[in-house]
Parts: C-alpha cells; sequence; structure tokens
C-alpha cells in the first residue's frame, strides 16, 4: 500500500489536492490498484500532522509550542446495543413484542425491553443498577432518541420512582406475555433455521435467594448452590436444535422428576409437537415418567443409576457415576 494525492476540482471551481491510501493487487496477471482509505483534503491534514506526530512519539510539545488541551465531551458505548438491534431485527422481536405488549402511555413497551435485555446480555444489573449503566452505554428507542437516567434521591433510592416504575411495569407485561412470547420466537427460529423438533433437551438447575423471595414459590429444597439454609427457586430450560425456546419455574422444593409430564404437555399443547425423544439426566427417572413417555409414543434417552459388583466385598455399589441407559436407547429408538 502507499499514499497517494489527486487534485479534484469542485462545482465552484476550487482546485483541492486529496490524501488517499491505495493498494496494489493483482488480478488475472494485470497489476490494479484500489483505494483502502479517502484521509481528507491534504490542507487540512498538513495541520493535523504534527499534533498526530506529538501523539505517536509521546512528546509533549512540539517546536516549543504549548500543547492543546484535549476535552472529551463524550465517550459512550454503543457497540453491543447495534449487535443487538440487528439480532432483534432478525428474529422479528420488534413485531413481536409490539404484538404481545402493546404500548404504554409514557412509550414503547418493547423499546424498554430491548434496554432490559441490552443490560442482562452487556452487564447484568438490577433495574435500579440500570440508570448507572446508561450514564456510559448509549442505548436508544427505535426513533432514536437515547434512554438517559433520570436521578431524584429518595431515601437510599438515587433513581426517579417513575423511570423504576416503568422498568417494573416492562417487567410484569413480559412476565404475563411469556407464553406467547416464546411460541412466536420459537415459530422464527423454526422459519429462520428449519428446527426439526425430534430431539428435546431438558434439564433444571436451582437459584437461591439472600432474602425472603416471591410468596409460594421461594421455599427451601435440594440447593446445587450448596445453600440449603437459603430458600430458592427451581429452573427449567428447554431446548431444540441447541436453541432454548421455553422456560419454567417452579416452587424451590418440587422435585426433578416432578415437573417431566408438565414439560412435555407444555410441549404438546402450545408448540403442538406431536413425537419426541426426551434426552434428560437421572433426576428425570421414574418408572411413571418412561411408561407416559411409551403411552405416549414418544422416545426417551436418559441417564440411570447401574448397579456394578464390588470386588472387594461381593456386595453391590450404588456410588457410581450415572450412567447411559443402553435398554432405554434401544426403547427410544424402537418407538420412533
Amino acid at each position: 500500500m502507499y499514499v497517494r494525492t489527486v487534485k479534484v476540482r469542485s462545482s465552484n471551481g476550487t482546485l483541492n489536492e486529496y490524501v488517499r491510501v491505495v493498494e496494489a493487487y493483482r488480478e488475472h496477471g494485470k497489476v490494479k490498484q484500489r483505494v483502502v482509505a479517502d484521509l481528507g483534503r491534504k490542507d487540512l491534514l498538513s495541520s493535523l500532522l504534527p499534533k498526530l506526530r506529538r501523539v505517536l512519539e509521546g512528546t509533549p510539545t512540539i517546536d516549543g509550542k504549548p500543547v492543546e488541551e484535549i476535552e472529551v465531551l463524550d465517550a459512550s458505548t454503543w457497540g453491543p446495543s447495534v449487535v443487538l438491534r440487528h439480532l432483534f431485527e432478525q428474529l422479528g422481536l420488534w413485531r413481536l413484542l409490539d404484538q404481545v405488549l402493546g404500548r404504554s402511555p409514557g412509550g414503547s413497551y418493547a423499546d424498554r425491553a430491548f434496554v432490559l435485555l441490552a443490560n442482562r446480555l452487556t452487564r447484568p444489573k438490577s433495574e435500579h443498577g440500570l440508570a448507572t449503566w446508561l450514564e456510559t452505554e448509549f442505548v436508544c428507542d427505535r426513533q432514536g432518541r437515547r434512554f438517559v437516567p433520570h436521578w431524584h434521591r429518595r431515601g437510599r433510592v438515587r433513581v426517579h420512582h417513575r423511570q423504576l416504575d416503568a422498568w417494573y411495569r416492562t417487567l410484569d407485561r413480559l412476565l404475563a406475555a411469556k407464553a406467547k412470547i416464546e411460541v412466536g420466537l420459537y415459530h422464527r427460529l423454526r422459519d429462520l433455521f428449519s428446527l426439526q423438533p425430534d430431539l428435546v433437551l431438558y434439564d433444571i438447575t436451582s437459584t437461591y435467594f439472600e432474602g425472603a423471595g416471591p410468596p409460594g414459590l421461594a421455599k427451601h429444597g435440594y440447593s446445587r448452590d450448596g445453600k440449603p439454609q437459603n430458600v430458592q427457586v427451581i429452573v427449567g430450560l428447554v431446548m431444540v436444535g441447541g436453541w432454548p425456546i421455553a422456560h419454567h419455574v417452579w416452587a424451590g422444593n418440587r422435585v426433578d422428576s416432578g415437573t417431566v409430564q408438565e414439560v412435555i404437555a407444555d410441549l404438546r399443547q402450545r408448540f403442538a409437537f406431536q413425537r419426541i425423544v426426551f434426552v434428560g439426566d437421572r433426576g428425570m427417572v421414574t418408572q411413571e415418567n418412561l411408561d407416559e413417555f411409551v403411552q405416549e409414543g414418544h422416545g426417551y434417552l436418559v441417564g440411570v443409576k447401574r448397579r456394578r459388583q464390588d470386588r472387594r466385598g461381593g456386595g453391590t455399589d450404588l456410588a457410581g457415576a450415572s450412567r447411559l441407559s443402553l435398554l432405554h436407547l434401544a426403547v427410544a429408538r424402537s418407538r420412533l
């Protein structure tokens, strides 16, 4: 690559000289050139070159002249929100959220949902911490209006109550429309990636609360976080073709295997799945669940505890790791 100057006469007759970075390349045996970057007018660049040289060399002054102070007006981050906006458009989430959430008196629920999701994906914070995040992130609605925090101290809360209420109302709307959003998003994913709902992966986890938690859901149960003293909820995730399509939240004392039939029924009712192969770990296995799979014509691939002989004393070792049951795999195949 090399630098080239080009003289261009403007419409008013003025002759300006422009600086360009040009790259030479070979195509079909011939050497050609193409413009990599247009650096602008030569006379304007000449005044900037001394400053550029000072920055590159790290020298405080040039030719004994004082250094001009640089004032940074704004340095907001906007890249992550641009990527998420493109994802929203590709998945049709703008239209879907507008349909199921409607509009609020103070703006669009879909726009506020976009902000909440952008925060969860880039720097997860509470709705109160969202205001601090908006100080440095450039996130705007579909009309290009930037979301900015509204500060108003009231006790320990520093964010204006109207802005906090707007975020909370948006979350309430999302929760109420959860079932419709999941189905609509699945249909879009199915069209984009030709998803075949043959193999359904399902697993659950738990998350605990430091405080009291939501009434009716926050219960003591088996804690995967090692916090049996804290109340918790159970969260189940359903995946098809590598994409999460649904999630469920149950009380913290819910048994793993007791959620399976509810999930299968939900897949048939909401998503119209006919015949599937259910994949789960050994916590999902009960004879009742396996019989239900067979009766409804589904297959299953599950992990189970298998007895193995203890070489030392001839007893049975039940502490072995979960192994794949070939019998269950055969049943799953024969049913499809």
